[in-house]
């Protein structure tokens, strides 16, 4: 399993789907391009209205892929909290068993401990990164940050579509 992971994150196959994801990523681009100014050189309104359809769908998929990349963090969170954990809880557990056999060992009471360590280990990151950010890393920022990027993507996607529209309009 570890093999096929390395093999997944090193080497060729990273390389083809890095590849891939690239080129697919310059496909899409250039196929609602062409779809947009295809539908917008047919004119008014259904050649319009087919186009912002098209930017619609366009926009709703591209955000339903941010939401899946969210649901990916807070997975990979989870998963972390997951194996630190079970990390810590074979690290007690055998602890607890030199010290005293298995017969005197208590899962449970050694899940809540390596629970009760991972939860400190995750405030201990989360508080460590706040102090390495500084100000950068205040809900503020990140709001101003967000605004920035609706801008921006804003700018980037009229630009975009609007360049169709222009070229394709009879």
């Amino acid at each position: 399993m570890l093999r096929l992971y390395r093999q997944l994150l090193i080497g060729r196959s990273y390389r083809k789907a890095f590849s891939q994801v690239f080129a697919f990523g310059a496909f899409r681009w250039v196929a609602v391009w062409l779809l947009v100014g295809e539908c917008a050189a047919n004119g008014q309104p259904v050649g319009t209205t087919g186009a912002i359809v098209i930017i619609a769908v366009d926009i709703i998929s591209h955000s339903g892929w941010s939401g899946s990349n969210i649901a990916d963090r807070v997975r990979e969170r989870r998963r972390w909290a997951d194996m630190l954990t079970l990390q810590t809880f074979y690290s007690l557990f055998l602890q607890q068993v030199k010290e005293s056999g298995v017969s005197r060992t208590d899962v449970d009471d050694l899940f809540k401990k390596a629970n009760e360590a991972a939860i400190t280990e995750i405030e201990r990151a989360d508080k460590d990164s706040r102090t390495q950010n500084g100000w950068l890393d205040s809900t503020a920022w990140h709001w101003f940050g967000g605004v920035l990027y609706f801008l921006g993507q804003a700018v980037v996607y009229f630009l975009y579509y609007g360049s169709a529209f222009w070229v394709f309009q009879k």
